[in-house]
Formats: structure tokens, sequence, C-alpha cells
């Protein structure tokens, strides 16, 4: 090699090193190796891209760490598809990804945690199984409205409007939680110590503009810090037309009495950091106390506390009461609101 092609070769290492420098694709923060053992599912989006949600949080990674690999080899994934789709046990470390190039402008990649995985198994949770409310093959333990309320491939699923699905038993004090997930302009409410009519503590679950999703449900509108939106962009020509969907947040005309009514809650910036517009979402409520506080958690992110007398207007508190669903509005039969998982355990008051 001449030294004119030595000096070039060293040029362009210099130059890229730089470049990796400005444009690192992952640079690792303080919680670099932080060790994990978390219990979820697995799903893939159209560009193969793995999304892995347990309680603890929402982890987005593909086959640029070796993770598709891994996943293939234990049996879970092939060509795209996810062979295994039930709860498995994900054991390994993983790194904050405090920058990552923004591939195909999509925001999939946002907040993102960059995983080594050590271990997967299949996993038998014999005590989620104990405490389920939905076994997966009939409706059974519930009262649904009319047969708008289905069961498709051992997923709950409706989609009519002014439908509920009510527990035939009643609770007190308990922590809930259940996947759902859900087709934008659909109203939704989480019911909480309800008649056997649905009347009772509701908690928003709108996939729709100017909804909200795990803050109470109030005639006054009281209790809503900001406001949810969808936006789709046409990107794209010919065959490769698509769209690009985005959501945003807008704070509410009444946030600063919002704010007053919640014990607790979360930006906007976190709770779309957090919260998965086009996926399963798992959602935690913990109901405690005669007058009782509501606290709300999606994907292991708290969203909301509030107490129920107080953050939601003019409605009437039952010291226990049933559980359920309501689908307020559906735009079509295309849209559908669909649950899994649920399960329930029962907790103490401090008060008792």
């Amino acid at each position: 090699m001449t030294r004119s092609n030595i000096v070039s070769a060293l040029f362009l290492i210099a130059l890229f090193s730089l470049q990796a420098e400005e444009k690192p694709l992952v640079v690792r923060s303080g919680i670099d190796g932080k060790a994990f053992s978390e219990v979820g599912r697995l799903y893939v989006d159209d560009d193969k891209l793995i999304h892995f949600r347990s309680d603890q949080g929402l982890y987005y990674f593909s086959h640029m760490y070796y993770i598709w690999d891994t996943l293939a080899t234990a049996g879970m994934v092939a060509d795209g598809k996810i062979l295994y789709d039930k709860p498995i046990r994900i054991t390994g470390n993983y790194s904050k990804a405090a920058y990552v190039y923004n591939f195909l402008e999509e925001p999939a990649m946002r907040g993102s945690q960059i995983m080594w995985i050590d271990r997967i198994e299949k996993l038998d949770n014999q005590a989620a199984k104990e405490n389920a409310l939905f076994h997966g093959d009939s409706l059974k333990g519930w009262s649904a409205s009319s047969p708008a309320w289905v069961i498709k491939e051992g997923v709950i699923s409706c989609s009519a409007s002014s439908e509920t699905l009510l527990s035939e038993p009643s609770y007190r004090d308990f922590e809930l939680s259940f996947e759902y997930r859900s087709t934008w302009g659909i109203s939704a409410s989480l019911l909480l110590r309800a008649t056997e009519k649905g009347d009772g503590i509701a908690v928003s679950l709108d996939h729709l503009d100017k909804g909200i999703i795990g803050f109470p449900r109030s005639a006054a509108g009281s209790s809503k810090p900001f406001m949810l939106f969808e936006t789709r962009e046409t990107r794209g020509v010919g065959k490769d037309r698509h769209h690009h969907i985005q959501y945003d947040g807008r704070l509410n005309a009444d946030h600063a009495p919002a704010s007053d009514h919640l014990l607790e809650h979360c930006r906007i910036d976190e709770f779309l950091r957090e919260w998965d517009g086009a996926f399963w979402n798992i959602v935690k409520i913990r109901c405690v106390g005669a007058e009782p506080e509501i606290t709300v958690w999606i994907n292991g992110f708290l969203i909301s506390r509030f107490q129920a007398i107080g953050a939601i207007a003019k409605s009437k508190v039952h010291p226990s009461g049933r559980l359920g669903f309501a689908i307020h509005a559906a735009p079509s039969e295309d849209a559908v609101f669909e649950l899994r998982e649920l399960r329930i355990d029962a907790v103490t008051s401090e008060s008792e």
C-alpha cells in the first residue's frame, strides 16, 4: 500500500470515528448492565421490530442486537411471526438508550432499552391462573349487555357502542390488572364498584381525539390534565404510500384546577413515552378505602392517583361493587376494543 493510500485510509477511519462520536447509535447511561428478570409478552410489528411488554415496562428491540436470533433459537419467533404468544420470562441485562437513530422517522425507538438476553422461559404462573377473571374460552363470571361481546382467539372483543361487560361478583378493595388495546375512535371506560346497571367509578380508556387514558371520567371534565390527539400523515408514493401515525397531547384548558383534583399524575410527555396507541397495554388499578383512593399504572408507569370523592363530579361511590368495561362510542364495525389477561388480587385497607 502506498503512502498516499495509507494516509487516505487513516483519514477515512478518523472521519468515520468522528461521525460515530457525534452520532452514536447508542450511548449507555449510568444504569448500563442493570440486571432484569421480567414476565411479559412478545409482539412483532410490520418492520419486524420486536416489542416485549411486561408489568415493569415496555421494551423495543430488534435483530440488531442478536435478540431476534436468540428468540428464534428459543422457538419464540420465525419468519417475522410469533410462534409462542403466551407470557414468557426473559432474564438478562440491559442498557438504557440515551440516543437512538430515528430509523424510518418512526417514533418506536423512543425511550428504548437495549437488551441482552441470557435466558428465556415459557411461563406457567399458577398464581396468575388462580386469580384470573378470564380464562380465554368463555365469559363465565361475567354479565354482558348483549352478544356484541365475543371471544376471538382467547381475547374478549367488542365493536359496538353503548355496551357493558360486568363481573358477576362484587369487590371492595383490590388490585386489578388486565391487557387492553383499542382502535382509534373508541370511547370506553373501566368501571369500579359499579352497580348491575354500570353506575360507579369510571376510569377513562378513550382512544379518540380529546380523550385520555387512565384518569377519572368526570361529567365536569375537571380531572383531565391533558388530552390526546392522533395525527395521520400520508407518506411515500404509489404502492408505497402509507399512513404514519403519531400521537400527541395538549394541556386541558382547565389544567390548573384539574391538578387540584388529582393527588398525583404524570406529564404528557411521560404518558406518551409509556403508553402505546397501537399495541397491547398492561393496566393495573389499585382501589382501596371506604372513600377509595384509586391508583392507575400503565405498563408499570404511574399515570394517576386520585380520591374518587372529589375527583369525579356528580358520581356516587359505592362501598363495593362490580368490575366492568363500558363502550360509549365506536365509529364503525371495524373499530374494536379488546381485553385479555384479567386478574385480581384482594388487598386490605389500612383503615381495617
